[in-house]
Formats: structure tokens, C-alpha cells, sequence
């Protein structure tokens, strides 16, 4: 395949017809009023295929959206804790002065290190890069050396001679730009705990130094790692079903896009028994309605961009030039259901915030990328970007984690038990103090209706920048 993977055009798809867009006519002919363009916007939406977004435009995009919501001061949520508002407070303070400086923001993730929790096992592991699998073309000279991971089991040591139950394969998030197993720990070892797992939690490459494909290889080499490990060493060799992929914010795009690849360009390779994905970044051109809407609550800016590190021709850190960003491996939520395929997805947990700027991503692929498949997606009350990094301060993000767990039991276990459900509902306060009953768990409203809602309100915010 050639190394700048570029998609062969195709007929217009639902895939895209969810996201939010201006026409072209707006700033020609000032709309009557903002509702009725608006409405018009998001019926034209549903009808026709978002034209692929160039760099430029998406330059415009968020150009816009700056101008149409303030992101920099996160507004409280009634059911927030104070702990948990400091937190997004300081993180939505963090992000904003690394939104323009990459080694600056590098350097500030790297103080979220976290130091080996005394409760569990950790112990550092090197992997080998695997030379035989070159996704896209890429150099095998990209291909030597090794990735940093650790181990974290739920006993106190770590003995690689004897294999786990089951195995989470994690990815950190960080915008592809910083992050590291450190960092993640607050994650990672509940994960161990709550599902009775061994963690194996890895250093992919970073932008902006390293670009697509070289943390998917990571990953890719990682995953080989558990089900083929290199001939002659001591690691202990795990059946695909023993495994789920999990990982937060690029760290779940990461998941998903491995989980692509094997599915459409590699599918010798097993898939694993299942991906849980915490805010997963679906959509790297932020298109989708919430991420306008919940500007005022969410951690995440509006724009990063540092252009001593990103040129003019290039919209993220770490997509090359050359690519599309809605290119699925680069922007999964432009992938699409393929019954056809002979290496399926597995089932797929997700959880999002329904406060957070990336939620409407992980509906729109649930409800309309993937309409037959075996996904659960939770919308958790109130949450930002990555709650689950914050389990101390919010207890409904700790109950977030053991719901991972409980799915990593499920799709691992090799009895037979419940089927899993189709589904996509909401987790709530329930206000009361019993732990057993803290949390409500409801059925979402109606999707198709919550979207286009969603859209309307979007664009009719969008509508303001134009008219003034």
C-alpha cells in the first residue's frame, strides 16, 4: 500500500452528514434569522455529505468557533464536587497555556507523573518494535528499537512467568503529544483492581516528532507482543480473547484505529476480545456539535497549535501533510460499519462526559457509523474530558472505572454468559448517599432527535459570528 494512504472517493455516506457545517451562501446573503437558518442548516445535514475539510478549513472552523464561544473559563456543573471543579479548573488553566507550545505543555503533563502506587505491582518492561509488520509503507528503519511499558497487576508483584486471566492493553492520551504511562496511573491500577487484570501499559511515540503511522505501529508491535512474542524470550504468549484494548482520549483513537487496521488491511491478525475507550478522540476536525456546545464546561481549548512544531499545510500534530484528517485512520468516526468484513470489530465499551467538547463524536459513531454493532456507549452526568482521571474527586468517575472492569470480565470470560446488549444510555446521580444505589443508570433519549437538536443549536451559535 502506499505510504500516503490516500482514500479512494466514494459515493456520500451517512458518515459524515452529522457533523456541523456553514454553507457556502452564509456570508453571501445575511440569513432572515438565525433560528430559521440554523434549522435549515442542520435539515441540510441530514440530507447531503460534509464536503472533506482541507487544512484551510479547518483552519476557518475553529477560527470560528473562537469567535463564537469563550473556552477559557470552565463554568461549575451542578453535581461537581470541589475537588473535582478545582481539577478542571487547573487542567482547563493547563491546556490553555500549552494550546500554543508544545514542549511546554509536554514538560507541564510530564508533573502529572505519578509514583509506583504501593498496592499493586509494577514493573518496567521493554518491547521489541516488530520489523514485519510495516503499516502503510512505512521505513523499516522507523521500525528498530524498543517501547517503554510496564506491567501493573492487581497483587503486589509482578511475575511475568505467570500469565493473567486477562490482559488490558492501554494507551495514554495527550493529544499525541505528551502523556506516559506515569501519568496514567490513576487509571491504570484501579483497572488492574476493579477487573481482577494485568495492565500492560504502554509509551507509543509522540508528535510532533514522531507521525502517523508510528504509534500505531507501537501499538501494533505491542499487541503482537501478548499474542506472538518474540522467539527465545520469557513473555508469556496470550490468546486474542484474553484481551481488550483500552485507552483514553488519543489513547482511544489509538485503540480504535488498531483495531481498523487489523480489520481492514490486516485480517490474518485476530482481533482482540474488546476495546473500552474513555473519551475517545473520534474526530480530529472537531466537527461535531458538542464540541461548540460544551466549550463553557469542557478542559479541552478551542485550537492547539504551536507553529514552531505544526507548518501551514498541517492541521495536528501528528498527521503528515500529505493525509486527509478525515482519513479514518486518522479521524475514526469518518469509518464505517462493514458486515462484510472477515476480521469484525470487536464489542466496543465507550464512555464519554456529557459535559465534555468531544461527547457528540461517540454518539454519531454509534448511532449512525455503526448501526448494527456490538457497542455500549455511557454518557456520564455532568463529566468533562478524561473524568476518569480524577476517580479521587468525583466518585462517579470511580464508578465509571468499575463499569470498564465489569466489560473487560465480560467480553474476556470464556463461560457463557449474558450476550452483550446494544446500547447507549445515560449515568446519573442518583443523590443519595447509599453507595449500592448512588448512580442511576437510564436509557438515552432519543438519538436521532438529540442530534438534530444538538446540530440546530450549533449552528445557530455558529450564525452569530456570521451576522455580526
Amino acid at each position: 500500500m502506499s505510504p500516503t494512504h490516500q482514500p479512494e472517493p466514494t459515493e456520500p455516506t451517512l458518515s459524515e452528514q452529522t457533523l456541523v457545517s456553514e454553507p457556502e451562501s452564509l456570508e453571501q446573503d445575511a440569513p432572515a434569522t438565525a433560528a430559521t437558518e440554523a434549522q435549515a442548516q442542520a435539515d441540510s445535514d441530514n440530507s447531503r455529505l460534509l464536503a472533506r475539510k482541507s487544512v484551510s478549513e479547518f483552519r476557518t472552523h475553529l477560527a470560528k468557533v473562537s469567535r463564537s464561544v469563550d473556552a477559557s473559563v470552565v463554568r461549575r456543573r451542578p453535581t461537581w464536587t470541589p475537588a473535582y471543579h478545582a481539577a478542571t479548573y487547573g487542567l482547563n488553566t493547563f491546556f490553555h497555556v500549552m494550546k500554543d507550545n508544545v514542549i511546554t505543555g509536554r514538560s507541564l503533563m510530564a508533573l502529572g507523573q505519578l509514583p509506583k502506587p504501593v498496592h499493586v505491582g509494577i514493573k518496567k518492561v521493554l518491547i521489541p518494535r516488530r520489523t514485519d509488520l510495516l503499516p502503510f509503507g512505512m521505513d523499516v528503519a522507523d521500525a528498530q528499537g524498543s517501547i517503554t511499558a510496564e506491567w501493573i497487576d492487581s497483587a503486589l508483584s509482578v511475575d511475568e512467568s505467570k500469565p493473567s486471566e486477562r490482559v488490558i492493553l492501554y494507551a495514554h492520551g495527550g493529544v499525541y503529544i505528551g502523556g506516559s504511562r506515569k501519568t496514567h496511573r490513576q487509571v491504570t491500577w484501579r483497572l488492574a483492581k476493579y477487573a481482577n487484570a494485568r495492565v500492560l501499559s504502554i509509551e507509543y511515540r509522540l508528535a510532533p516528532e514522531n507521525k502517523f503511522p508510528l504509534a500505531l505501529h507501537d501499538m501494533l508491535s505491542c499487541y503482537l507482543y501478548l499474542i506472538d512474542p518474540p522467539a527465545g524470550s520469557k513473555a508469556v504468549k496470550y490468546r486474542p480473547d484474553q484481551i481488550v484494548f483500552s485507552g483514553d482520549s488519543s489513547g482511544g483513537n489509538l485503540c480504535l484505529v488498531s483495531s481498523l487496521f487489523l480489520r481492514d488491511n490486516n485480517p490474518t491478525i485476530p482481533q482482540p476480545a474488546g476495546l473500552a475507550l474513555l473519551s475517545p478522540w473520534l474526530d480530529v476536525t472537531h466537527s461535531s456539535p458538542s464540541f461548540v456546545l460544551n466549550a463553557q464546561y469542557d478542559i479541552l481549548p478551542t485550537k492547539t497549535e504551536d507553529k514552531r512544531h505544526m507548518s501551514e499545510d498541517e492541521g495536528q500534530y501528528f498527521v503528515p501533510s500529505h493525509m486527509d484528517l478525515q482519513d479514518p485512520m486518522i479521524s475514526p468516526l469518518f469509518s464505517k460499519e462493514d458486515v462484510n468484513a472477515t476480521n469484525q470489530l470487536p464489542p466496543m465499551l465507550m464512555q464519554v462526559g456529557d459535559a465534555e467538547r468531544l461527547r457528540d463524536e461517540t454518539i454519531i459513531l454509534f448511532q449512525e457509523q455503526y448501526p448494527n454493532s456490538k457497542i455500549r456507549v455511557e454518557v456520564y452526568e455532568d463529566m468533562v474530558h478524561t473524568f476518569h482521571l480524577f476517580a479521587l474527586a468525583q466518585p462517579i468517575a470511580q464508578f465509571s472505572l468499575h463499569n470498564i472492569a465489569e466489560f473487560v470480565k465480560q467480553v474476556t470470560s470464556t463461560a457463557n454468559g449474558e450476550p452483550f446488549e446494544r446500547r447507549i444510555v445515560r449515568v446519573n446521580n442518583a443523590d443519595k448517599k447509599q453507595k449500592e444505589d448512588r448512580f442511576e443508570i437510564v436509557d438515552f433519549e432519543p438519538v436521532d432527535q438529540f442530534l438534530h437538536e444538538e446540530r440546530v443549536k450549533a449552528a445557530e451559535l455558529l450564525m452569530k459570528d456570521l451576522m455580526k
